[in-house]
């Protein structure tokens, strides 16, 4: 049952959010039917113990040891509790945005006529806005429905049919330019990841629009004007120092995944010029992560995943920084998933004694300790490995690990670029053992293939064990 939707959705819920679904279902204005509950009854256990559901099980534990097996009976409670779950998830959703529930009674009672609760709905939500921290484009679409509700009241009493309309709909316009200019950035970004052609023609003329609006002044409109104009224009680094204020200033204006977003495009800007050679980017990068970190936007549901770990131990260990870098993988390690909490630490932990202090001994032990079964991070591991060798120029463990490196590929389900990148590196590491240091002309011609190999993640770490 490991591939079943429903199996699926509620190992996505922690202990906690499984009790509280338990008294959903039981609660009496469900209705829910006992067969049903039992399923989830069922099904929850096996969760909390991390044992994989069986169907035979499922119906022994339903109908009885004694009743035949009946799969379609199991099929359709599957599928009935599986339509209550989500009915679940949709008005949990719902209860995280109370404004929109304001929203939706205001029409209620603006539709049937209820004067005085319309009025009470209108003020609450109001106030509920206003007091909302954020001020992001949610908050301008919150603003103008509730500005509309009062219009088509208004209208409806023969009121106020003098009100301009073009100004009424001017939050509609700033949350509708604030969310395509949002989508502009990630398309600009996914454009220079995968090397696709977008057009972006459209944004050309918003940024016009905006400009003749003289919205400069409101964050959720800046922001990202900023952020568009410097992937466009990477060359103007006074935009860089326009957007890095602007999110140290801004920032606490919008929700922690979106302004998450946010930093990640100033970082990846950072990593753009760092692989220019730019070195002093690696600071600047290192300075957003601690900046998000003491705002805790990095973190999800209180934990950090195990790639922004990673990252910020790179940022660190290229910036030199490695008195905050080593403080970072301690504090932080608690804040990694239990499952991949001990491989990621001694991964991350291993490049640090390798970069600060050349401990390439305590690195390799400690290498040994990343599980097989996070796979990429095993395989870095196995990158980090083949450094070691060569610094400490093992050269026939190296060839070993090579080979054994290239099968352990070959046997694993890798796709796509990971693939070729493992594969890559191999490969050009093979060719520096063998090549002749003494002929310059052997190594400028590896040094050409390394160079026009797309893909290839230790590219910079291979020119430079050519020292040419």
């Amino acid at each position: 049952m490991n591939n079943n939707l429903l199996v699926q959705t509620l190992e996505k819920f922690d202990k906690k959010a499984l009790n509280q679904l338990a008294v959903y279902l039981e609660s009496p204005f469900q209705k829910v039917p006992k067969p049903v509950f039992t399923c989830f009854s069922y099904l929850k256990d096996s969760i909390k113990k991390k044992q994989t559901p069986n169907k035979i099980d499922l119906h022994a534990y339903i109908f009885g040891k004694t009743s035949a097996y009946q799969d379609h009976k199991i099929r359709l409670l599957l599928s009935d509790l599986l339509k209550i779950v989500e009915n679940y998830i949709g008005e949990q959703a719902q209860k995280e945005q109370p404004i929109d529930q304001q929203i939706q009674l205001a029409k209620f009672y603006r539709k049937n006529g209820l004067a005085k609760h319309f009025h009470r709905v209108q003020k609450k939500a109001i106030t509920q806005l206003d007091n909302l921290p954020f001020r992001n484009h949610t908050y301008y679409a919150a603003k103008n429905h509730l500005e509309w509700e009062q219009f088509e009241w208004n209208s409806s009493k023969k009121r106020d049919l003098g009100v301009n309309l073009q100004e009424l709909g001017a939050n509609f316009d700033i949350a509708y330019f604030s969310a395509k200019l949002r989508q502009a950035c990630f398309l600009k970004a996914q454009q220079a990841f995968y090397d696709v052609e977008y057009d972006f023609e459209w944004v050309e003329q918003i940024l016009g629009y905006i400009e003749q609006k003289d919205w400069k002044d409101i964050p959720a409109i800046s922001l990202y004007t900023n952020a568009y104009l410097l992937s466009a224009h990477p060359e103007a680094e006074s935009l860089f120092s326009n957007l890095k204020q602007q999110i140290l200033e801004f920032g606490k204006l919008f929700p922690p995944a979106e302004i998450q977003d946010i930093y990640l495009l100033a970082i990846n800007y950072c990593i753009k010029k760092i692989n220019n050679g730019e070195r002093q980017y690696a600071m600047e990068s290192l300075n957003l992560y601690k900046k998000g970190l003491e705002i805790g936007c990095f973190l999800e549901k209180g934990f950090l995943s195990k790639f922004t770990y990673a990252n910020i131990v790179a940022a660190g260990l290229m910036a030199q920084d490695f008195e905050m870098t080593e403080q970072f993988i301690a504090d932080y390690k608690n804040k990694l998933q239990k499952d991949a909490r001990n491989s990621t630490y001694a991964f991350n932990m291993a490049r640090l004694l390798c970069a600060k202090d050349k401990n390439y001994q305590e690195a390799l032990q400690l290498l040994q300790k990343v599980s097989d079964k996070d796979l990429l991070n095993n395989l870095n591991a196995k990158i980090l490995q083949l450094r070691i060798y060569w610094e400490i120029k093992e050269y026939s463990l190296l060839e070993s690990h090579l080979e054994a490196m290239a099968n352990f590929i070959r046997r694993r389900a890798i796709i796509g670029y990971h693939k070729e990148n493992f594969l890559n590196i191999i490969k050009f590491t093979k060719r520096l053992l063998r090549v002749n240091f003494y002929d310059k002309e052997a190594l400028e011609k590896l040094k050409i293939a390394i160079e026009k190999e797309g893909i290839i993640s230790e590219k910079r770490w291979l020119l430079k064990q050519l020292n040419i």
